[in-house]
């Protein structure tokens, strides 16, 4: 076909798309380096050990309380609470733990309560291979590597519950111990300066001489039980006779043949053990009804258990 006059053809080839593909290609493959880099670098971050967390350990009566952050601070925060739920570590619990979680449920219920079964803050306790007191966020647990070990480690729980101090010049293991051979015990109740009413310290006698009680009938004892007013005594009672002779104006005091047990009003708590006698200092009445549950199981462990084994006649 014949072109007008000036027209020009010229043919144009169409560029090669081969060029345009490698280039493609090698976008893809640097988009998906970049995405495997991060992907490794991620997975090593969130692989990477945790920062190790820094424990604090105080000792209290040579129990080991461990926690991060200060344990006596954060003990001191439990009675605030109200979910408090107590648990056996061992699903096989024997009666010592049994008992243990009685005293301190017991001592709480002073300040708030500590429920058997439903969700909350744990208060776990066994026998186990260690010994302390260990806080965690959500749980606690109170261990001992045996029975003495273990009871150690409550009762030094239970003082802090009880805002109470223990000092003991004997294992507290061994106070019982101390019984040995006597042959009077007294329980003097000083009412100097005292704003707790009978029936608070009936409450706190009650739990003290169920535990002599229980120890009289193995050494044979004479118990007896005064009150103090204006530096002179008046015995109440004694056991098992339970003869009364009135006013005296000596009180009885320690020696190698007595034991004296005193109630009386301070402005600290501190349950003090010694050879010959034991002070029972509080300066609220809830500080001086925990200490008597203290001291009683530390008086008596086995009592406990011996109340569990008494089997209550019916009649029909």
């Amino acid at each position: 076909m014949d072109l007008p006059e000036g027209w020009k053809v010229e043919r144009q080839e169409a560029a090669p798309q081969k060029e345009k593909k490698e280039l493609d290609t090698r976008m893809l493959w640097g988009i998906f380096a970049i995405v495997f880099i991060a992907v490794i670098a991620f997975a090593i971050i969130n692989q990477a050990p945790p920062e190790p967390v820094e424990l604090t350990t105080v000792s209290l009566n040579g129990i080991d309380l461990v926690a991060e952050g200060d344990p006596l601070a954060k003990l001191a925060m439990l009675p605030l609470r109200g979910d408090l739920v107590g648990e056996f570590i061992n699903p096989d619990h024997s009666d010592t733990a049994s008992n243990a979680l009685l005293e301190i449920g017991e001592v709480l219920k002073t300040r708030t309560a500590l429920r058997s079964g439903g969700t909350g803050y744990k208060v776990r306790v066994g026998v186990t291979e260690r010994t302390g007191i260990f806080i965690h966020d959500e749980y606690l647990t109170i261990e001992g590597a045996d029975e003495a070990s273990f009871w150690r480690a409550v009762w030094v729980f239970s003082g802090l519950m009880a805002d109470s101090e223990i000092v003991s010049d004997f294992d507290l293991w061994a106070v019982s111990g101390l019984f040995e051979g006597r042959e009077n015990v007294s329980v003097v109740v000083d009412m100097n300066d005292t704003s707790c009413t009978w029936g608070k310290i009936s409450s706190a006698l009650g739990n003290i001489n169920g535990a002599l009680g229980y120890l009289q009938s193995e050494e044979g004892f004479l118990l007896k039980q005064w009150v103090k007013e204006d530096g002179e005594c008046e015995l109440q009672f004694t056991s098992p006779d339970f003869n009364t002779t009135g006013k005296d104006s000596v009180c009885p005091g320690p020696g190698n043949a007595s034991f004296v047990i005193t109630f009386k009003r301070a402005e600290e708590s501190v349950l003090t053990i010694s050879g010959n006698e034991t002070t029972l200092a509080y300066k609220d009445c809830n500080a001086m009804i925990g200490q008597s549950l203290i001291l009683r199981d530390v008086i008596a462990p086995g009592l406990l258990t011996g109340l569990s084994l008494v089997e209550i006649p019916t009649y029909f």
